[in-house]
């Protein structure tokens, strides 16, 4: 399983990028899915254990996703479940 951050501009999500990159954390970016509806066409993927040290490396940064989701893949779907900040 992975975790989704959504960003709401693309100069957040690449900020973003650059700071969990720096972190040394897996991050990938990746197209906002569909799913996860309209706005910036960005967003980062994180494995799950590196989500809560992720969460805390953007708001060093300054800052917020926009959404956060659980991105979860059964018999080849792929689905995505909002997630709670507070993990």
């Amino acid at each position: 399983m992975e975790v989704i951050f959504t960003f709401r501009t693309p100069g957040e999500a690449v900020k973003g990028e650059a700071a969990l990159d720096a972190a040394g954390l897996a991050v990938k970016v990746m197209p906002r899915p569909p799913a996860l509806g309209s706005g910036c066409g960005l967003c980062l993927r994180l494995p799950t254990a590196e989500a809560v040290l992720g969460l805390g490396t953007l708001a060093a940064a300054g800052l917020e996703p926009e959404g956060i989701h659980d991105r979860l893949e059964t018999e080849g779907t792929i689905s995505y479940r909002p997630r709670s900040r507070d993990f």
